[in-house]
């Protein structure tokens, strides 16, 4: 297949979502696909491995959840994006936060039709506004957060206390990897940890299962549920009636919000989108 990894952030500025694109793009291409990456760049053309297409170099740091995101908010995106993807002709775009603007959105609205279009959140759906602002363009194209912090913290067989929200219950059960406690609660992330700190039996079985449940999301092991996922998408193709274009359906959920309206009516798409479901 020919799989687009379509990221709103500074590639390759560390951070999850662009390790997360990178191991997906690193276990592609290792079982033959042909993969792009899709992103706007403050690197250099010539420090950037051939098959990254750099969509932008206006790359503008903003306060985003708690942390700052190194996006491009150039309108010029949209006419690359439209160019780039008429060209290569992909067989899947797989978008990595639709929410964030601008290059994701860009790439909702020239989404091929002929082309199985996937969407993933890694924000925290409980507590982004910019998910809860763009819920009503793109809901159903909307994963469970998985909790990488978490799960390298597994790996190396630590107990782990985490805040009780979506993405890292998806990874983390209560009790037995660690703990999950009330978001934004800084005392209870203090008893939690000096609880496991006065218990070195129950350190080290947490430790131990935590070990077990990072296993199930090896790089390898998620590239090829990935790859499955896409699979399963285009058989479904085959049986899905047809139906309008993407494009028109984006239109036509904006003009309803500028009307006042923010809650979607139904999803109608020429090209199919779909979540990507918890990986384990």
């Amino acid at each position: 297949m020919k799989i687009a990894l379509v990221t709103p952030y500074d590639y390759p500025y560390p951070g999850g979502v662009t390790e997360h694109i990178r191991h997906l793009d690193r276990e592609f291409r290792a079982r033959g696909h042909e993969t792009r990456i899709l992103a706007a760049s403050s690197a250099a053309d010539e420090n950037l491995e051939p098959h990254i297409i750099k969509v932008s170099g206006d790359v503008t740091p903003i306060p985003f959840n708690g942390s700052v995101a190194r996006i491009t908010l150039s309108p010029e995106v949209f006419e690359r994006v439209g160019q780039i993807l008429n060209e290569e002709r992909f067989d899947v775009v797989h978008v990595h936060e639709p929410g964030v603007p601008l290059l994701s959105l860009a790439v909702l609205l020239h989404a091929p039709r002929h082309a199985i279009n996937v969407g993933t959140f890694h924000a925290y759906q409980e507590t982004n506004p910019m998910y809860e602002y763009a819920r009503p363009l793109v809901e159903y194209l909307f994963s469970q957060l998985v909790g990488i912090v978490l799960l390298e913290a597994m790996a190396a067989g630590v107990p782990v206390v985490a805040s009780d929200i979506a993405g890292y219950r998806s990874v983390l059960s209560q009790g037995e990897e660690g703990r999950l406690v009330k978001p934004k609660d800084e005392q209870a992330i203090a008893e939690a940890a000096i609880a496991l700190l006065r218990d070195p039996r129950q350190r080290a079985e947490m430790g131990a299962r935590g070990r077990t449940t990072a296993a199930r999301y090896d790089w390898r092991v998620v590239a090829g549920r990935v790859l499955d996922y896409y699979g399963e998408l285009r058989q479904a193709r085959v049986s899905q009636p047809a139906q309008p274009s993407f494009r028109h359906h984006i239109a036509k959920q904006l003009a309803l919000l500028t009307g006042g309206v923010s809650r979607i009516l139904s999803p109608a798409s020429g090209a199919i989108t779909h979540p990507i479901t918890r990986l384990g």
